[in-house]
């Protein structure tokens, strides 16, 4: 299974579907229509294009969503699908079965991760409506445009303010989807999106759908055409990508960063260290022997984890047993930790400040993710030191305590 490796192969697989729809398959889609079609029929080529979602699925949807490494096929030996079209779920409101058009989830767990709507592709996105007057029909309502823009309009429609086409009734659809998943699962999918294959709409906060308050604009993201997801694919890839989504991203050199995070969406970053512990050395050798190699971690501000590190075998520094020797291996890891920062800095053409370590362990939402130590393997660990580049102090800082001798 080949699998994205970066925002840049997801535009270029987005675009390839898009392409290739519009200049092959629906040449021959509509070929094959006129050979099919009832001239008597009073049909219009407009009206069966208005009425088809299973074109913007097959074409271009279930592409972009490959794309994003979200598979609906994917075989045994390579962990099996993490995506499954028309998932059945019993409605809050109606008490009946409804469809959702995709649903993705962890593959141990079955925990849902991400719901998408796909809509056809003729459907527009949606305006403001001024009411009708009265005795008006609904059709008569005028649409408007209003400050704020497509972010704006979708959060005032789950508002219950009047919307252009049918784009009430889904978005009310929308949330009785996340309700009744959190009513069986007791979770909440981390992303929810709409799209016809030409937009997207992302909610970066699906938990807004349990409540009664409006979502806000600043947590819905628009992208009005093809052109927009392919040109804010770095923003589109790490906010959808299966491995974003389930914040099991490997570790990425400086260089990759740059496809799966641009700067304004960096939330902070702090140092950590990689740790391996190894308690039988060869013979005539001291024990343990202890391996550091400086990490850097950038939390996003939709919630995902991105951990960096040099991928150079040299980036890595043996913690000495001769106490004379731990102020050189301080400032080696210290230069180290800060080359390294200062690169992804530059790659992302901004200036990042290490959060304190104390800030870390007063957030929930940071310090859930990254405890201060955690084993990752039998003898490796993942050690988080926020702004300090090592978890050693080149002094004891309790005077003449027997615990901080090096010995």
């Amino acid at each position: 299974m080949n699998r994205t490796r970066n925002a840049t192969d997801f535009k270029t697989a987005f675009r390839g579907a898009k392409l290739k729809y519009e200049y092959v398959f629906r040449e021959r889609i509509d070929k094959l229509r006129a050979a099919l079609e009832d001239a008597a029929l009073s049909f219009t080529k407009a009206d069966i294009d208005d009425s088809l979602e299973y074109h913007a699925r097959c074409y271009i949807i279930n592409a972009l969503l490959e794309a994003l490494n979200w598979r609906l096929n994917a075989k045994v030996e390579e962990g099996l699908p993490n995506l499954v079209p028309e998932a059945a779920v019993r409605s809050d409101a109606s008490g009946t079965r409804r469809f959702l058009d995709y649903l993705g989830f962890e593959q141990n767990t079955l925990k849902p991760l991400l719901v998408v709507e796909a809509k056809r592709l003729k459907a527009p996105l949606p305006l403001l409506a001024t009411l009708p007057a009265p005795g008006a029909s609904a059709a008569a309502a005028i649409p408007v445009d209003p400050v704020g823009g497509p972010s704006a309009i979708v959060s005032r429609g789950l508002a219950g303010d009047k919307l252009t086409g049918d784009w009430n009734y889904w978005l009310v659809e929308l949330k009785d989807y996340i309700r009744s998943i959190h009513t069986k699962t007791k979770q909440v999918p981390k992303r929810v999106a709409m799209t016809n294959g030409e937009w997207l709409i992302l909610f970066r906060e699906p938990t807004a759908f349990l409540g009664d308050a409006a979502c806000p604009p600043e947590d819905i993201l628009v992208y009005g055409d093809a052109d927009a997801i392919a040109s804010n694919s770095a923003e589109l890839y790490l906010a959808l990508e299966h491995q974003h989504v389930l914040d099991e991203l490997p570790f990425l050199a400086p260089v990759e960063v740059p496809f799966h995070v641009t700067a304004p969406f960096v939330r902070n970053a702090m140092h950590a260290l990689r740790l391996r512990y190894q308690q039988t050395p060869a013979i005539k050798q001291p024990a343990p022997i202890i391996h550091v190699a400086p990490v850097v971690i950038l939390r996003t501000k939709l919630g995902t984890t991105i951990r960096v590190e040099n991928p150079d075998p040299r980036a890595q520094f043996e913690l000495p047993h001769a106490a004379g020797q731990l102020g050189t291996h301080l400032a080696d890891v210290g230069h180290a930790a800060e080359d390294l920062l200062g690169e992804i800095s530059e790659r992302l053409q901004t200036a990042l400040v290490p959060t304190p370590l104390e800030d870390h362990f007063t957030d929930p939402q940071s310090f859930d993710v990254h405890k201060a130590v955690t084993q990752s393997s039998e003898d490796e660990y993942f050690v988080v030191t926020g702004q300090h580049t090592h978890y050693l102090l080149a002094e004891p800082s309790v005077p003449d305590c027997p615990y901080h001798e090096w010995g």
